[in-house]
């Protein structure tokens, strides 16, 4: 019972009042202490709860991504014995290009199917990196097309932009001369030339980052310069007098 005025100052042999201020705030503080000291339990149980949760839960995820892990080194193991994996494919390339399918929303025959390898890099065939953009909801629309240059345009939702391919960046690439697509059908090889540029800086993710034949091949070799025709026969010139003595 809290002592009012009046008992204060007729209590002249007892504590003062100053005395009992102290001992009601004291008596205030321990009371605090012990509210503290009770929700700080409570939290810290609460994320123990929270901690022990996560932790089992990471575990289990783990769990079923190497159940998953397991469960397709088993079908590639079968698909391989079984000849039915694409030529030249070896199991571990086939399971890294399924786990790279995924990413894109491929299932497992579309992935091996759609990517492969080329100098140790992952590629993807050119008609499915456009399917892939459609797929992610961009609309394209050519503008200029045919065998000298290609002007598309990519949109998405309420903005667009315009990329241009000339055929002279193909030749100074030296695609034209390596590669027979870029000879035989140069206007259909600078659309796709002209889209996967824009893809490459505006949104890669949407190939999660793989690249294309050209790419793969002029990016992993070093750059030769063609010989010109002088070079061809002043060669043929040495060779014949070293022959000839």
């Amino acid at each position: 019972m809290t002592p009012t005025k009046e008992t204060l100052e007729t209590a002249s042999d007892g504590p003062s009042q100053d005395d009992l201020v102290d001992m009601l705030a004291e008596e205030k503080i321990e009371q605090t202490k012990i509210e503290l000291r009770e929700k700080a339990e409570k939290w810290a149980e609460e994320k123990a709860n929270e901690k022990a949760i996560a932790i089992a839960n990471k575990e289990k995820i783990l769990s079923l991504e190497l159940k998953s892990f397991e469960d397709l080194k088993t079908q590639i193991k079968y698909y391989s014995d079984g000849w039915a994996l694409p030529k030249g494919l070896s199991e571990a390339q086939a399971m890294m290009t399924v786990q790279m399918g995924k990413q894109m929303w491929m299932s497992m025959f579309e992935a091996l199917q759609w990517i492969w390898y080329v100098n140790g890099k992952m590629i993807i065939y050119w008609e499915v990196m456009i399917s892939q953009l459609t797929k992610a909801g961009y609309k394209i629309e050519f503008i200029k097309t045919d065998a000298n240059i290609c002007e598309v345009k990519i949109s998405w939702d309420n903005w667009e932009i315009t990329e241009t391919f000339k055929i002279e960046q193909a030749k100074n690439a030296w695609w034209v001369k390596s590669f027979w697509p870029w000879k035989d059908q140069p206007h259909l090889m600078l659309r796709y030339k002209a889209i996967r540029q824009w893809m490459k800086f505006l949104c890669p993710e949407v190939m999660s980052w793989l690249t294309t034949y050209e790419e793969a091949v002029t990016e992993t070799q070093p750059s030769i310069e063609a010989p010109n025709e002088v070079e061809i026969q002043n060669t043929i010139t040495d060779k014949f007098e070293k022959n000839e003595g």
